[in-house]
């Protein structure tokens, strides 16, 4: 977990932004593991490396790997259709945005 969280902040470029970035990782790593809520609630706040590393000195190294753990983690709903502007990959080496309305800050895109 804290080799995940330092690759983060290194390709991030800051350290705290990518332990940041790593707390959303925390429930995928701690499943089924025998870790407690308060651990697992502070390891979803860590802010650095070190606390993280502190915080995860805590979690029983000795533990069995539990059989909840095995099989699909994250999204299992399947594949998302993908929908792209009209025109978007007419030509591959065009960086015009088709659709100007793409840009604007109250579209979503």
């Amino acid at each position: 977990m804290v080799r995940h969280a330092q690759l983060l902040g290194e390709w991030i470029g800051d350290e705290r932004h990518g332990v940041v970035d790593f707390r959303k990782h925390v429930p995928w790593y701690t499943k089924g593991f025998s870790v407690g809520s308060e651990l697992r609630r502070a390891l979803g706040l860590a802010s650095g490396l070190t606390e993280l590393t502190e915080l995860l000195a805590q979690v029983d190294q000795e533990q069995s790997w539990p059989q909840s753990a095995d099989g699909p983690r994250g999204r299992t709903s399947g594949a998302h259709r993908v929908v792209l502007p009209e025109g978007w990959l007419d030509d591959p080496y065009d960086c015009a945005v088709p659709d100007a309305e793409a840009e604007q800050d109250t579209s979503g895109g």
